[in-house]
């Protein structure tokens, strides 16, 4: 009877001190290299302490983080991997990789905590993928009959649809004509850009006539890349709508120019043939 109490005794402080932490993970997740990347980890956690608490992401048999509660110190620290502390006491462990710090390929991640004497584990299988190309479409041929012209394209698939992360470079034939950085401020200019309310919307301004032949549309969004490309013909237009006045002007001009000397000629042979004249 004293042995069964014992034994009793023995069970009940097992269970207490060695219990086990409820641990939910996703099983089986995919994302883009080029994205932020969370992994999930609830903790049912007994005490909600940080101070009592070890935690530890394993990828495949690497650890990757791993802080420790009790001296609040981050024991391994590699870029591009993080929890954010301020989560945790709240039982979400969620392991954060920043962009482009895993290649494409298949992971497996082990989320390991411990509070106090209690512990548990769940497990994540990541399948990184490369990033799709954007699918740029625009007009196969265009005919520029006057000026100023907007030649545009539009990307259909955008992920993350903000200038901000995005490029654009027009060229002519090869031959580079202009580049938006959606990342830099007051990089918006009217002749070249993505639109900041609508990002799917890129153009080029054309303000004078220029070789007929390839313009191509080249559109980046982070990693991504895609392009398409028009054949544009210029017809009956001038280089400069702003030439013909021009020429007028100038006419004009040396027409009143042509008057005035002729004039000034009449008027000097006049004086000199009356400085001349034989006096009666």
């Amino acid at each position: 009877m004293k042995i069964l109490f014992l034994l009793f005794i023995v069970n009940f402080v097992s269970e207490s001190v060695f219990g086990q932490l409820k641990i939910v993970t996703g099983s089986s997740l995919e994302d883009y290299s080029d994205e932020e990347i969370n992994l999930p980890c609830d903790a049912s956690l007994n005490r909600n302490d940080i101070n009592l608490m070890w935690i530890t992401w394993i990828q495949n048999a690497e650890k990757v983080y791993e802080y420790d509660g009790s001296s609040a110190k981050r024991i391994v620290e590699i870029p591009g991997y993080d929890v954010d502390l301020k989560q945790v006491q709240q039982g979400d462990i969620a392991l954060t990789i920043a962009r482009n710090t895993l290649t494409p390929g298949v992971f497996r991640f082990k989320c390991e905590v411990t509070e106090g004497s209690a512990e548990g584990r769940g497990e994540t299988t990541l399948t990184v993928r490369a990033p799709p190309d954007l699918h740029v479409n625009a007009a196969r041929n265009v005919n520029v009959t006057k000026l100023p012209y907007d030649l545009t394209c539009n990307i259909s698939n955008l992920r993350w649809n903000k200038v901000e992360t995005m490029t654009l470079t027009w060229k002519e034939n090869g031959k580079d004509l202009c580049f938006f950085d959606g990342s830099k401020r007051n990089s918006q200019s009217e002749r070249c850009h993505c639109d900041k309310a609508n990002p799917s919307y890129c153009l080029l301004r054309l303000n004078e006539k220029k070789s007929n032949g390839d313009y191509i549309c080249i559109v980046t969004e982070g990693k991504t890349e895609g392009n398409a490309t028009m054949k544009v013909k210029f017809e009956g237009i001038f280089e400069d709508p702003h030439v013909p006045l021009c020429v007028i002007i100038s006419v004009v001009c040396l027409a009143a120019y042509a008057v005035a000397a002729g004039t000034t000629v009449f008027y000097y042979k006049r004086c000199y043939a009356e400085a001349t004249k034989p006096s009666m």
